[in-house]
């Protein structure tokens, strides 16, 4: 049951090929500076918004999130559309982690725009 759930979930079978092809902790991958910074920004504007609510912010910033898991996305989707477990490269896995913990990052800031579901 645990292989299937996982084999079965696109995330969840990312994780684990990177984590059985790369022979690593997973978790320990550093994101970019600027990734980070801007997420720290992000974190910011909600937690304003938590004491002074803007709808019109609300929405730019979930907007600002939405462009940003798309330009993640396009950013590695020739890779991923290419993928070939037999002949995939280390530094496109590298590649491919980090667009990982990029998309859990940004489902987690996402997820925090439901704090505000009552304003709506």
């Amino acid at each position: 049951n645990i292989a299937y759930k996982t084999l079965s979930n696109f995330d969840s079978r990312m994780e684990y090929i990177l984590n059985l092809e790369l022979n690593e902790a997973f978790q320990e991958e550093k994101l970019p500076n600027e990734f980070l910074m801007e997420m720290m920004e992000i974190n910011e504007s909600i937690m304003e918004l938590e004491f002074d609510f803007d709808a019109e912010k609300l929405k730019q910033l979930q907007t600002d999130v939405e462009n940003m898991e798309k330009d993640n996305f396009e950013a590695i989707k020739p890779i991923l559309l290419s993928f070939d477990n037999q002949t995939i490269e280390k530094k496109d896995l590298l590649e491919i982690k980090k667009y990982y913990l990029k998309k859990k990052y940004l489902l987690r800031i996402r997820n925090q725009f439901s704090k505000f579901a009552s304003h709506s």
